[in-house]
């Protein structure tokens, strides 16, 4: 017996040794299951639903994706594709990947219908711990990165969606939606679509970034690519960013077909600590065609409209919610934003909208005999030449009031206490009087094209400027007296970042614990009726006196002029006092930095007079100086009055004037000259190229993409051979794409080192929030930009330098640098 097993053993081990040997390895362990049956990697997963059957996936581990694929030379980590139908369960678990050092990278593309869920979640954690996440990686500033990139249906019911990514040169989203300049036009589907019910979505730069465009062909009419749906969740950004919700609206100019962009806000929250909750920017003519409607939730932020091309802003309606903003400019037709008077939540959001206005609801304000519950109702109710006045003591709070047409704000001896960067923000001819004015920040803006009269005012700022300046006037009304007064450290009464105009004959007190007023830049200071007390740091308007002079160590003034009659202002050292003298100028003065306005001076004063006037010689061997009657009076004989789009009296007048005069510029139809149109980079670039008389250069351009016998070829040889230009690492000049304001002020900048022109200027940055959105190979054009006057933010605290350069803003540029050329 035992013989026997024994020889079957043997046998047995002898037919092993004759089997082929086989390599068991160990198969990888599973990262997601559909039902019982676990996967690898995400992806293949992703790729085993069946089309048109909903499937569900449940992630069962932590995830780091580093495979990738690249469609249009985009790389995307994950793709959901067309026709798929996925329910993808975070379980709790994180699903993240890292950028590459340069072009577009998306963790997630969604072309099919994805619904994002979390059954980690619980009631007293209805987000959940489940994360999809697009990490800072190697690479801490790609060229564009989105977490997820929606040309689909995508639905989150729970679960984090983070971009943790920061800006290089474009920007960084948690979701963006329908993105059109990434993926080709035949991707679109019928339905693109995002919905919000739950979950947390922020990014470094934007939460959701709706990209909405024209179609290109009759095909695409019937796909609706803009509808966004909020009932839930949060989407927020930090202090650093600017936009919660960012909706860009591109127009292909070939196709008259305009889609509804579709945008509902139900419930959840939409949070920015860095200012704007919703903001539209459009470079074609899409705003008539864009509907936001909100009901409910919880808005901190503010929501703008820049304007598109044709004059139109978005329309947006808003019917209920609560706000940290009054919003009272852009609510539904019988609903009301009024302040809030809940305890609980007042201090959160100091607004909401109602269509029931509550019993005992206090007026704040009225104009003539309609009472309104909020101040800045009052005044955008109020017509031209109207009264506002006050009814009762108010806050600013949130979005500063902006007084954009002439009217009268009466404080009726109240207090307005303005809890905003900017309290009242001054557009047109405004008047303000007879009340006081306190708070932490600014008391006023004064715009380039604003006129801000003062009757009895007080108004104090305990941590800043009390008013600052970009270039417009301030009156001190007759037989009134006012005071501005700046109380925090190292602040001053007023700060002006431009030329200033104050007169009047009324008394006004300027004061500050630094100077009285501070100038940056080559800023113009206009003074009739005022004498400057070192002592007590005050500007007081009386009765003017034959000599006055003024201390340029507590001035901060970069030049000084006086607009009186048959005087002018001089200072004869740097850093030394300024006088005022007659008009005779004494010969053994040193007139270099004399400038003179109107009136008869004893002497040549020819090339003293200031922008806009002419001195003539008189029989008696005696000068006048004179408005030039040659100066365009902006209205309908100036050369940009045949363009139906342009507005002879707007901020861009100057610049667009000078352009068209010269012929830098023409328009972009007979009748359209397109002033809030995108720039591409080749049509700067000929600009440029045309001023210089359009040279001809033998050079061996390097760009690939920039083909020969193109209108705009031998402009960027010139440009490149001179060094204006140097285009993108890849080889590239992207002749077509849009210039951004920091390629623009980079471009400005070698352009003006060419001409000869020193450019050592250097600005502070630190007032725009979004400063961070610099590129770090822009910010020392942007800050020389900023620093020589040449570009300006587009708000008080938005530069906006990845922003496309509009046509308007590149004229003006132009014009500065053309004129520092000149000097």
């Amino acid at each position: 017996m035992r013989k026997k097993l024994f020889s079957l053993i043997t046998a047995a081990l002898m037919i092993l040794t004759l089997m082929p040997t086989v390599s068991l390895a160990k198969e990888p362990a599973a990262v997601a299951k559909i039902g019982d049956i676990p996967y690898a990697s995400l992806q293949a997963a992703f790729d085993a639903c069946e089309d048109g059957v909903s499937t569900e996936i449940d992630i069962v581990k932590n995830i780091d994706v580093t495979d990738y694929q690249v469609i249009e030379s985009c790389s995307y980590n994950l793709v959901v594709e067309k026709n798929k139908v996925v329910v993808l369960d975070l379980n709790g678990h994180t699903v993240s990947g890292a950028p590459e050092e340069s072009g577009y990278r998306t963790l997630l593309l969604n072309k099919g219908d994805l619904t994002i869920k979390d059954s980690s979640a619980t009631e007293k954690n209805p987000v959940g711990k489940g994360k999809l996440v697009t990490e800072a990686g190697e690479y801490e500033k790609p060229m564009e990165s989105d977490t997820i990139q929606n040309w689909g249906s995508l639905t989150i019911d729970a679960g984090t969606i983070e971009n943790k990514t920061t800006v290089n040169k474009y920007i960084c989203n948690a979701i963006s939606n329908g993105d059109a300049q990434i993926l080709p036009t035949n991707n679109v589907v019928d339905n693109i679509s995002l919905t919000i019910n739950g979950g947390y979505i922020t990014g470094t730069d934007t939460a959701v970034s709706l990209m909405c465009v024209t179609p290109a062909s009759d095909e695409q009419k019937d796909a609706d690519i803009q509808n966004f749906t909020m009932t839930g969740g949060t989407l927020a950004v930090g202090s650093d960013a600017c936009e919660v919700l960012y909706i860009r609206l591109t127009d292909d100019s070939s196709s008259d077909i305009k889609l509804p962009v579709n945008i509902n806000i139900s419930g959840g929250s939409l949070i920015s600590e860095g200012g704007y909750a919703a903001d539209f920017v459009s470079s074609g003519g899409l705003f008539d065609a864009v509907n936001m409607k909100i009901s409910g939730g919880n808005i901190d932020g503010i929501i703008y409209s820049y304007e598109d091309p044709n004059g139109n802003t978005a329309n947006i309606e808003c019917s209920g919610g609560c706000y940290t903003s009054d919003v009272c400019r852009i609510v539904a037709d019988g609903c009301y934003c009024i302040p809030n008077q809940d305890e609980n939540t007042k201090d959160d959001y100091p607004f909401f909208v109602t269509s029931t206005l509550p019993e005992g609801t206090p007026v704040v304000a009225s104009v003539g005999d309609e009472d309104y519950y909020t101040l800045d109702a009052a005044v955008a109710a109020a017509k031209e030449g109207q009264t506002v006045t006050l009814r009762s003591d108010t806050e600013i709070v949130g979005e500063e009031i902006a007084l954009d047409k002439p009217i009268t704000l009466d404080l009726n001896g109240k207090t307005v206490t303005n809890k905003s960067f900017y309290g009242f923000a001054i557009y047109d001819e405004a008047t303000v009087k007879n009340g006081t004015i306190t708070g932490k920040w600014r008391s006023f803006y004064v715009s380039r094209i604003g006129h801000l009269t003062l009757a009895d005012v007080n108004a104090t700022a305990t941590d800043m400027e009390c008013v600052m300046i970009n270039g417009g006037a301030i009156t001190s009304a007759a037989d009134s007296e006012n005071s501005l007064t700046a109380t925090g450290e190292d602040c001053d009464g007023i700060y002006s970042r431009g030329t200033v105009v104050i007169d009047g004959s009324g008394k006004l007190e300027v004061s500050g614990t630094r100077a009285g007023i501070e100038s940056v830049g080559e800023d113009t200071y206009d003074y009739d009726g005022f004498y400057y007390d070192l002592d007590q740091y005050l500007f007081v308007v009386e009765n003017y006196p034959a000599d006055i002079t003024i201390s340029a160590e507590n001035l901060y003034a970069s030049s000084l002029v006086c607009s009186i009659d048959n005087y002018y202002a001089e200072r004869f050292s740097e850093g030394g006092a300024w006088s005022i003298y007659p008009s005779v100028i004494p010969e053994e003065k040193t007139t270099s930095t004399a400038t003179v306005y109107a009136g008869t001076y004893g002497n040549d004063v020819s090339e003293y007079a200031a922008k806009g006037y002419v001195a003539q010689k008189n029989d008696d061997n005696t000068w006048t100086v004179i408005k030039d009657p040659n100066a365009c009076r902006q209205d309908d004989t100036c050369v940009i009055a045949k363009f139906k789009d342009c507005d002879p009296k707007a901020w861009y007048h100057d610049g667009v004037h000078f352009c068209l005069e010269k012929g830098y510029m023409v328009g972009v139809k007979e009748d359209r000259f397109g002033p809030s149109t995108a720039l591409s980079r080749a049509m700067i670039v000929t600009m440029l190229w045309r001023m210089e008389g359009s040279p001809v250069v033998n050079y061996a351009m390097s760009f690939e993409d920039v083909a020969e016998d193109q209108w705009y070829t031998e402009a960027i040889r010139w440009a490149q051979s001179t060094g204006i230009v140097t285009g993108y690492k890849d080889s590239r000049f992207g002749p077509k794409d849009n210039v951004s304001r920091e390629q623009l002020s980079a471009i400005l900048m070698r352009y003006s080192e060419f001409k000869g022109i020193e450019v050592m200027e250097r600005a502070d940055l630190a007032a725009f929030a979004d400063v961070e959105s610099i590129s770090s190979w822009a910010t020392d054009s942007v800050q020389w930009a900023v620093g020589a006057g040449i570009i300006n933010g587009r708000s008080a605290t938005k530069l906006a330098p990845t922003g496309n350069a509009t046509r308007a803003e590149a004229a003006c540029m132009l014009q500065r640098v053309c004129e520092a050329v000149e000097k």
